[in-house]
């Protein structure tokens, strides 16, 4: 661990534009500033000396722009509540929280987190491109651990990709699987319809995104494993599953297209891998795995380096008896709403057509929720008409 010079009477660090915090700077007299780590859309990342405890740590900090903005700041401070609710090896650990104060009317909150040694998953996939299905599958075990977690917890991540599946070093030499960012989590409430959000905003990053998130829709765990699915299609095929220039070429590709064969980009995989991909990544909800317990259950055998008793593990943190297991029918029977090459309804021209109208309403949600993520404010009588068809997008999709 390097050396860091710490000061008899530390001095709280002036905040400057942008949020950034000078190196050497000490903040709440007690994290001495180091270097910048990354810019992201909603916080900027130092690494820190923690000057009581004298260890690294993680300094996440809200941008200024965002302080004066209570969705926003809310948003920051779930990620904190929510990872300080978990106990997981498999979930970056959450060690403090606080606010620098920018004047007499805002504060700008921060996040104290672990500092990991390694890499994010989307960092390995740039330099090996693609990985083995038996690396991929173990590196999924552990994301579905803790998720596990997560979800008994009655939380959902929403953002399940590449940059937040971390391969951290421990200290004994092994890798771990991190999950990282759970700034834009949503806690679930319950009701008679089950576990879903209660927002209605669109969240998440649009390669990764289920079609319930690309239509402002209620989510549950069950998006989180399509977030599975798409990472271990890119994984093994060395590219995304869907892709386009913007998030809404993307959202008519991920709510229209068939699923590209992955055995084609993959030759070497086995249908059965192809199988549980192919699975997590059903339109409909009802046809995917519905808990990760089912899933790590499919994944136990493709792992040969991890014990067999991850999958009763996960089953254990769900509160299940057993896990459940992969559809055993042939996947071009769990196949719905386009994901089939060929349409078998006598009334194919139809849907295809109902199907178009079901891809710009999306577009037409996507757009209306991204304004109004910038503030804009729709009179009324427009919010009660995206209102149905939003409705009616969704129930297109739920047939």
């Amino acid at each position: 661990m390097p050396q860091h010079q710490v000061s008899s009477q530390p001095h709280d660090a002036p905040i400057g534009p942008g949020t950034d915090l000078h190196s050497g700077a000490v903040l709440g007299r007690r994290y001495r500033i180091g270097s910048k780590l990354a810019v992201g859309g909603m916080a900027t990342i130092y690494e820190a000396h923690d000057i009581p405890l004298e260890r690294m740590v993680v300094l996440k900090v809200l941008r200024r722009e965002f302080a004066n903005i209570p969705e926003i700041v809310g948003r920051f401070l779930n990620e904190a509540r929510s990872l300080a609710r978990l106990h997981s090896s498999h979930v970056t650990r959450v060690l403090d929280c606080g606010n620098i104060q920018q004047d007499s009317a805002t504060d700008v909150p921060f996040i104290v987190l672990e500092l990991l040694d390694g890499i994010d998953l989307w960092t390995a996939l740039q330099q090996s491109r693609k990985l083995s299905a038996s690396l991929t599958a173990r590196y999924m075990l552990e994301a579905c651990e803790g998720l596990a977690e997560v979800h008994a917890l009655g939380i959902v991540h929403r953002d399940i990709k590449p940059e937040n599946i971390f391969l951290a070093h421990e200290v004994d030499g092994t890798q771990t699987i991190k999950l990282l960012d759970f700034g834009i989590s949503k806690t679930l409430e319950q009701t008679t319809m089950g576990w879903h959000t209660q927002s209605c905003n669109i969240v998440g990053s649009p390669l990764y995104m289920s079609p319930e998130q690309m239509l402002a829709l209620p989510v549950d765990a069950r998006t989180d494993i399509w977030g599975l699915g798409a990472v271990m299609f890119e994984c093994v095929a060395g590219r995304p599953a869907f892709w386009g220039s913007t998030i809404f070429e993307i959202s008519a590709h991920v709510l229209s297209d068939p699923l590209p064969n992955l055995r084609s980009l993959a030759p070497e995989l086995s249908q059965d891998f192809v199988r549980i991909v192919e699975c997590c990544l059903q339109r409909d909800p009802v046809l995917r795995f519905q808990t990760v317990a089912g899933l790590a259950q499919a994944l136990q055998p493709f792992a040969a380096s991890n014990s067999p008793t991850a999958a009763v593990r996960i089953a254990c943190l769900l509160g299940l008896d057993a896990p459940t297991s992969v559809p055993k029918k042939p996947v071009s029977q769990v196949m719905l709403n386009g994901f089939n090459t060929k349409a078998s309804e006598p009334d194919s021209v139809a849907r295809v057509q109902r199907r178009h109208w079901a891809v710009w309403a999306s577009v037409v949600v996507v757009t209306v929720a991204l304004l109004g993520s910038c503030g804009y404010r729709y009179p009324a009588a427009t919010t009660r008409v995206v209102a149905e068809v939003q409705h009616r997008a969704a129930a297109f999709f739920s047939r």
